[in-house]
C-alpha cells in the first residue's frame, strides 16, 4: 500500500490473459512520485485505488477511477507477482481481498 502524489508516472496495462481483467504496473517513470517512492516494480498487480477494490475489474474501468481521482494523494494497493499467482487457484479469494481493501 502506498500514496501517490499526482502525476504518479505508472504506466499500467491490461492484464493479458482476458479471464481476470484488473491492471499491472507496466512502467514506472522516472522522477515521478512512483519512482520516488521505490515501493512499487514492474509486474505489481494493482488490487484497490483508494478504499474500492479494483481487482478483476475492466481495465477501462479501473483507468477512469485512476484518472477521475481528485484526491491530492491517491492511496493504491498492489500484489506483487503474475496475474495467475492472485488470481489463478491458490490466489486469493474476493472475500480475502475485500476484507483486505
Amino acid at each position: 500500500v502506498t500514496h501517490l502524489s499526482r502525476p504518479m508516472g505508472i504506466l499500467f496495462e491490461e492484464n493479458f490473459d482476458v479471464q481476470h481483467g484488473g491492471a499491472f504496473v507496466a512502467e514506472i517513470n522516472e522522477g515521478c512520485s512512483a519512482a520516488a517512492d521505490g515501493s512499487i516494480c514492474r509486474g505489481d498487480q494493482l488490487i484497490a485505488i483508494g478504499e474500492k477494490r479494483v481487482s478483476g475489474m475492466d481495465f477501462e474501468e479501473v483507468m477512469k477511477l485512476i484518472v477521475g481521482g481528485v484526491e491530492m494523494k491517491t492511496k493504491l494497493s498492489f500484489f506483487r507477482g503474475p496475474a495467475e499467482s492472485l488470481y489463478g487457484p491458490s490466489g486469493a479469494s474476493l472475500s480475502w481481498l475485500d476484507e483486505f481493501v
